[in-house]
């Protein structure tokens, strides 16, 4: 089988070592276990026109996507199925560039785009691609971080929360939507994500929130989740995120999750301020929900590898 992931960077040059995208960081992983060509930069899409390949993936969707490059792609593979992947609800579809029917695999319940667009849906939990063992214990300098771009559907609780005493890591453009709405953290910017050096160790907690829309339709666990696994961090859950947790592969922990639900910002500062003297008490119970991670990361790509080489046939 000879794949193609398609990016969305319609840049000449790109050091995807520093790339930050989930999407991104998911295709180098898709692709490594798949011995699939990932498509980053221009020069990757001139080389791909030279090729045949039995499957294109499409990793995500943009305004600034090189949407000439893709076209190209497609019709020089005509016969090639083509694979949509979403972790996004929102995520935009261009199907004249990328024509459909998709085989539309997704990491939540549910359409971000039309059915009919759709000739197979499939759900994965693609978030596991992130869960790896943990790093060797840092030095922790720090309380709570949330990190992320601004979403809408999440303004309510980023102004419960996101006050004096809990940092908030996002672009720089992104700062005065978050002031807008009375947020008042400690600022900072973009996370490195360097391999093994990565900002969030040295961070004791996390905090974990999701849009309203979520809270009734299952997305699988974010990735700041197993983010904050290999970075020996424990998670704080706003308690509305209760029936995600439920359904999740940590649903089976569900009665020790009280400690780790907070509803507001001073109930998040009471619950740090409580575990810090046994902080490595409650990390270990986190630890303990992660057991089997790596074992439903490697069934997730076996699941996507047999998927994917069914269509080739």
């Amino acid at each position: 089988m000879k794949m193609a992931i398609l990016e969305i960077y319609p840049n000449k040059k790109f050091d995807s070592s520093k790339g930050i995208d989930a999407h991104l960081r998911n295709s180098i992983i898709i692709g490594k276990h798949l011995d699939a060509d990932v498509l980053i930069t221009e020069n990757d899409y001139l080389v791909a026109l030279t090729k045949k390949y039995d499957i294109l993936m499409l990793s995500y969707t943009a305004f600034y996507a090189p949407f000439q490059l893709i076209k190209k792609m497609v019709e020089n593979n005509p016969d090639a199925p083509r694979v949509l992947i979403s972790n996004e609800y929102e995520q935009i579809s261009f199907v004249s560039t990328f024509p459909p029917p998709f085989i539309y695999i997704t990491n939540f319940d549910g359409y971000a785009i039309h059915k009919k667009h759709v000739a197979e849906h499939h759900v994965f939990n693609l978030n596991l691609l992130f869960a790896r063992k943990p790093n060797e214990n840092t030095i922790k300098k720090y309380d709570c971080i949330y990190y992320g771009t601004f979403r809408k559907d999440r303004a309510m609780y980023f102004n419960r929360y996101l006050q004096h005493g809990i940092h908030l890591s996002t672009s720089d453009k992104n700062f005065k939507k978050y002031k807008h709405i009375g947020c008042n953290p400690i600022w900072i910017r973009k996370l490195s994500w360097m391999n093994k050096r990565e900002t969030l160790n040295h961070f004791m907690f996390s905090l974990y929130i999701e849009d309203q829309f979520t809270h009734t339709m299952f997305n699988n666990l974010a990735n700041r989740w197993y983010e904050a696994g290999f970075s020996n961090v424990i998670m704080l859950f706003d308690r509305n995120c209760m029936e995600t947790i439920k359904k999740s592969e940590i649903g089976a922990f569900v009665d020790e999750i009280e400690p780790f639900l907070v509803d507001d910002h001073q109930s998040m500062m009471n619950t740090i301020e409580m575990m810090k003297p046994d902080w490595n008490k409650w990390m270990d119970i986190q630890r303990n929900w992660r057991k089997n991670e790596l074992t439903l990361r490697q069934n997730m790509l076996d699941g996507l590898k047999q998927l994917f080489e069914s269509k080739c046939k």
